[in-house]
């Protein structure tokens, strides 16, 4: 019993819950994800990289905004589809950084594992092609 609690207490020491999940809290994301967003192309965020591509995604209940550097690395931020109110997000790299190294991604708040690249997408904006 006291190795189960040691393992454990390791785990939520790494921000890691006992299913592997590398979990931190919402305000980590207050400078990556604005706090409110409704999903229309008007309300995407300012290219301030032109690496960068923002989609806008209707996730059911909730509204991902993606925040992709190429397809490398980046976040999807999740709104309420109601009152457009962060209510979570996941980030993701293609090296293992969170969790002690171990993951390539980390959770924060109520995200959705089905919203993907086959939701409905709402908006796009490619900054590599903006003026």
């Amino acid at each position: 019993m006291v190795g189960r609690l040691l393992v454990v207490a390791m785990v939520s020491a790494l921000g890691c819950s006992e299913d592997n999940r590398c979990e931190v809290d919402l305000e980590k994301y207050a400078t990556t994800c604005p706090q409110t967003f409704d999903g229309t192309p008007a309300a995407l965020p300012v290219c301030m990289d032109e690496s960068l591509i923002y989609a806008a995604r209707a996730c059911g209940d909730l509204i991902g905004l993606v925040i992709s550097y190429r397809g490398i690395n980046g976040a999807t931020c999740y709104y309420d589809a109601s009152s457009h109110e962060l209510v979570g997000a996941k980030s993701w790299t293609d090296v293992p950084t969170y969790c002690g190294d171990d993951g390539t991604s980390q959770y924060a708040g109520r995200t959705s594992s089905t919203c993907t690249s086959a939701s409905e997408q709402l908006a796009t904006k490619d900054c590599s092609s903006q003026p």
